[in-house]
């Protein structure tokens, strides 16, 4: 199994700070397509990660964080950063399994597409929110790609109307 101690979060749009990111000594890079991304942004976080995943992967597992479904950019970004490179891809926001098979099959598809093994695009998931608690195990287990889900305290706070 794959240790995940230390992820590094980058922001996706920010070359400089992935290219000092080469460097770390870290888990797996994580370049950041969501929170950390204005939304003016977005398009060119795109074309940065695509650019540098590549670099990464020569050092590092590399784990792309992607908007979630409701955003409307998913499938921008998978079109953007699917590609040998990625160990995986990391999904906040996912509430249910029929999601965790959405993703799956949108990255099945672009494996397929893109002569990729199929399967070995994995899957990360946050867990963001009460209902996403309470079904956490049924979307851990949704698909064989998922290697893990992660406890987004923050978000869930704001869902639950803790201060």
């Amino acid at each position: 199994m794959i240790p995940f101690r230390s992820p590094i979060f980058v922001p996706g749009n920010r070359r400089n700070m992935l290219e000092k990111a080469v460097g770390f000594d870290a888990d797996f890079v994580v370049p950041d397509l969501e929170d950390s991304v204005p939304r003016q942004e977005k398009e060119n976080a795109r074309q940065v990660v695509s650019e540098m995943v590549p670099i990464l992967a020569e050092r590092q597992r590399v784990i792309v964080r992607i908007n979630s479904l409701e955003t409307g950019l998913t499938r921008g970004d998978l079109e953007a950063v699917v590609s040998p490179h990625i160990y995986g891809l990391s999904i906040g926001k996912v509430e249910s399994p029929h999601q965790v098979k959405e993703y799956d099959s949108m990255v099945s598809s672009l494996e397929v597409k893109r002569g990729i093994e199929p399967g070995k695009i994995k899957l990360v998931f946050w867990l963001e929110n009460a209902r996403a608690i309470l079904r956490a195990y049924d979307i851990a287990t949704a698909s064989p790609r998922v290697v893990g889900v992660v406890f987004g305290a923050e978000d869930y706070t704001r869902d639950m109307g803790i201060q």
